[in-house]
């Protein structure tokens, strides 16, 4: 009995360090998950900004910069976490690069993310802000992109060529 008593004695404060130690560890990797994803989140929320403006890529380009992606507005719709966005321009041409850094709500961990972004040209026959084909209108050549909308009607309305829209196509008909 002594000499398991003196076993255990000697075992249970290792067991203890051990499981404050994996403790500790779990909890900051929570952290540092939660502050990846909330750098995530900015990249996504500049995408959309992005994505919803071409002149604000275009602004970028020219050193404008929009209102709270400068890094001056703290971003707080991720729960238990928070990011700033920090936008500018490279010295390559059509280039802008997109920083993130997420922040754990304790403020002890934090991850950035940085995304280099290019303007880069459009492949398509035809290209316009918006797209409409309607009635006996058949196209041989390929594909359709429309920056708004696309509308497709009657015979018009085929599987090809592609019609590529940053919003949504409407097919009706045929």
């Amino acid at each position: 009995v002594v000499i398991v008593m003196l076993v255990l004695a000697i075992l249970t404060p290792a067991l203890v360090y051990l499981v404050q130690m994996e403790s500790r560890s779990a909890v900051k990797a929570k952290r540092t998950t939660t502050a990846f994803y909330a750098a995530e989140a900015g990249i996504d929320r500049s995408f959309y900004e992005l994505r919803r403006s071409s002149k604000a890529f275009d602004d970028a380009l020219l050193g404008i910069i929009l209102a709270g992606y400068k890094g001056e507005v703290t971003y707080s719709d991720v729960p238990e976490a928070n990011y700033t966005l920090r936008w500018s321009s490279t010295a390559v041409k059509n280039e802008i690069r997109v920083e993130a850094t997420g922040r754990d709500k304790t403020r002890t961990e934090f991850r950035t993310i940085e995304v280099l972004l290019r303007k880069t040209t459009i492949n398509a026959a035809v290209f316009a802000p918006t797209i409409q084909v309607q009635g006996s209108a058949r196209i041989y050549w390929g594909p359709l992109m429309s920056t708004t909308d696309m509308q497709v009607q009657g015979s018009a309305n085929e599987l090809y060529p592609r019609k590529l829209s940053r919003f949504r196509v409407t097919a009706t008909g045929g």
